[in-house]
């Protein structure tokens, strides 16, 4: 990846915010989808892009919201595979819950 720092503009800059913003721009020709926030992650040999899809807000708001969801994603995805994900915001643990069982079943009442 390029050492030149971030990049954040209103529009796509490059090839890889270019296919970011296409893939978010499918996202918005399908009916009932106004309500789906997405943050698309994209890398490349050289370089990387991070494009937030429909968070209120400035372009820059990775500071936010698109970076909590990203983390409660990650969070997730280790409980699947069984591994505790820590994710440390200023000192404080994002609400991790414990790794599931193999087989074990969601409740109706917790998030999935």
């Amino acid at each position: 990846m390029t050492n030149d720092g971030p990049v954040v503009t209103e529009y796509p800059h490059d090839r890889l915010s270019r296919l970011a913003d296409a893939m978010t721009g499918a996202l918005d020709r399908v009916p009932g989808t106004g309500d789906v926030r997405a943050v698309v992650m994209l890398n490349d040999r050289e370089d990387g892009c991070v494009h937030p899809h429909n968070y209120p807000g400035p372009v820059d708001a990775l500071n936010g919201l698109p970076f909590i969801d990203v983390a409660v994603h990650l969070m997730a995805m280790g409980r699947a595979l069984g591994v505790e994900v820590d994710v440390i915001v200023n000192g404080e643990k994002v609400g991790a819950k414990p790794a599931r069982k193999e087989g074990e079943i969601l409740s109706e009442n917790e998030d999935h």
